[in-house]
């Protein structure tokens, strides 16, 4: 079978198991998003667009399950919004995108915690129109992450870029291990009017 069939036969499967695992996730059958495997596809649809050989077909059906992909992972977001909807009683239509979690096995493979980091970046640049660099952010986003991981019985923190009228900010939540959810601290906010600066995120605020 032609190289890039396989491929596309590979990606294919790997979408039908990642609905899958959010049907199982949001049933509370798993406890934890299946990012890394969302990433995986993301990667695999990219480095496809990219090999030699595409021909009319390929690139058909490329595009169709790029698609496939992308409407799965909106669905999943919005299941998402409605379930933190329902659990903290307040709307979460403000939230621009899925929750980002960082704990020290994130920490530990520094592409992964990367590919998080830069997800929140575009997120802010998409809210404001502008944003700090990556780089800034990155800086900001590992040094509170780090110092919350060395305080006891903390297993992670969650971000979550938020837009709130014409104000932008990044939230974060402490997530322990004795507790799946935690009261957010809140980051500082952006003025969506002018430039958007996202300072180092303060302590857990309860």
């Amino acid at each position: 079978m032609d190289p890039l069939q396989r491929a596309l036969d590979g990606i294919q499967e790997k979408i039908d198991r990642l609905r899958r695992e959010y049907d199982l996730y949001f049933a509370g059958e798993r406890r934890i998003e299946p990012v890394a495997l969302r990433d995986q596809i993301e990667r695999d649809i990219l480095r496809i667009s990219r090999m030699p050989g595409n021909n009319t077909a390929t690139r058909f059906r490329s595009r169709s399950l790029g698609h496939r992909f992308q409407s799965l992972c909106t669905q999943a977001r919005h299941r998402l919004e409605a379930r933190n909807t329902r659990r903290t009683g307040a709307s979460a239509a403000g939230a621009t995108g899925n929750d980002v979690v960082l704990d020290r096995r994130a920490l530990d493979d520094g592409a992964a915690a990367d590919r998080y980091i830069r997800r929140l970046h575009r997120e802010v640049v998409q809210a404001c129109g502008t944003a700090p660099s990556f780089d800034t952010l990155r800086a900001r986003v590992l040094a509170e992450t780090r110092a919350k991981l060395d305080e006891p019985g903390v297993r992670g923190v969650r971000f979550r870029v938020v837009r709130d009228g014409e104000t932008t900010s990044i939230r974060g939540a402490v997530l322990r291990t004795s507790q799946p959810e935690a009261p957010p601290f809140r980051g500082a906010d952006a003025k969506t009017a002018g430039n958007a600066s996202t300072e180092p995120l303060p302590g857990n605020r309860r």
